[in-house]
């Protein structure tokens, strides 16, 4: 393995693991602060500046305090670029399950990836991302 494969490996596991303990402060190394969640699973869009986000995640009950399965796969990695990847996963908020794509980029001044935008996927459900998500600074945030 590589360098590159294996950055993008370990934030694919902060993000299982934050997702797993409902725990805002592990994802927030995960996520850019400029990265949107959006969903429209029932019909409506639903849209959430990372704060909103994890302020859910906070309140949500932590899958690993429950005792829940774990279910999280990596179903592929693709670069598309030298510092851009595509990751398609698998993990499970019980009772739901999700397939989330996750673009993540490694900024010049970070030494590690991080998602910016993110599509969280539950049966059918696809966020949007912006270009206005984007900050005009790489390394804010």
């Amino acid at each position: 393995m590589n360098a590159s494969f294996d950055a993008v490996i370990a934030v694919l596991q902060d993000y299982f693991e934050g997702l797993y303990r409902s725990d805002s402060t592990l994802l927030r190394r995960v996520f850019h602060p400029a990265a949107l969640y959006a969903c429209a699973s029932d019909g409506n869009l639903l849209a959430l500046d990372m704060e909103q986000y994890f302020a859910v995640v906070d309140q949500r009950p932590a899958p690993a305090g429950r005792g829940d399965a774990r279910t999280d796969r990596i179903l592929s990695i693709d670069f598309i670029g030298p510092v851009t990847a595509l990751a398609r996963v698998e993990c499970s908020i019980l009772p739901k399950h999700f397939t989330d794509s996750l673009t993540l980029v490694q900024r010049p001044c970070r030494s590690h990836r991080q998602a910016i935008p993110c599509v969280w996927a539950r049966p059918r459900c696809w966020p949007i991302a912006t270009a206005s998500s984007a900050t005009s600074n790489p390394c804010a945030g």
